[in-house]
């Protein structure tokens, strides 16, 4: 019984990492294909208007209209808080107008007011198997991109994930060893910048 707990551990970790590294190799892939955009949101500043001015250049440059908005946490943090925003909120449009910015109301702030918007509360450990130091994975990045509903091979959508199947993850196989057995992840999938013009990425600060 305790080896087979400890089997299962070490199978649980060893999936965690997986995801982890994926995950990395993922946003290492999408951030070599987007050049970054740095943006201050003071209190002078507008967070909406310039995604808006992001929008418009990709709209501009595909004839296709950004529909996805994904905020960092600390990105999400400066933006809900900026002056410009919260003044939108309170004396602007009637489905925002609380003194909570709720997130599913966001995108009809934008020049798509269709947009779905999200918060990345992912992490990644930089250190693994020494000590652990871990950030969120988007850092301080809002990522403005089309996304088509319908994805294909053909449409024109900002980043594709290839598949070999559904499910990227294709099981754990047990090698046995001389001295104990190897366990291996099987993840099948490879993740493209397909159409750069369509996605923006924004590196924000307040100063």
């Amino acid at each position: 019984e305790g080896s087979r707990i400890l089997r299962e551990a070490r199978v649980q970790n060893l999936v965690s990492q997986a995801g982890n590294s994926r995950l990395a190799e993922t946003l290492t892939v999408l951030r070599a294909g987007v050049s970054a955009s740095a943006e201050i949101w003071g209190d002078t500043n507008d967070p909406i208007a310039d995604i808006d001015g992001y929008m418009k250049t990709i709209a501009d440059a595909n004839g296709l209209m950004p529909n996805r908005v994904v905020f960092s946490l600390g990105a999400w943090s400066i933006f809900k808080n900026a002056l410009l925003v919260k003044n939108r909120i309170t004396a602007g449009n009637p489905k925002t107008k609380s003194a909570v910015l709720m997130l599913d109301d966001v995108g009809s702030l934008f020049l798509n007011p269709n947009t779905v918007c999200q918060v990345s509360t992912a992490i990644v450990d930089t250190k693994l198997r020494s000590t652990s130091v871990k950030s969120n994975a988007l850092a301080s990045e809002v990522w403005v991109y089309y996304a088509s509903e319908g994805a294909n091979m053909f449409d024109n959508s900002a980043f594709k994930t290839f598949r070999v199947s559904a499910n990227p993850f294709g099981g754990v196989r047990v090698v046995p060893k001389d001295f104990g057995e190897k366990h291996i992840v099987e993840w099948t999938e490879a993740a493209y910048v397909n159409n750069a013009a369509a996605a923006a990425r924004l590196t924000v600060t307040t100063s």
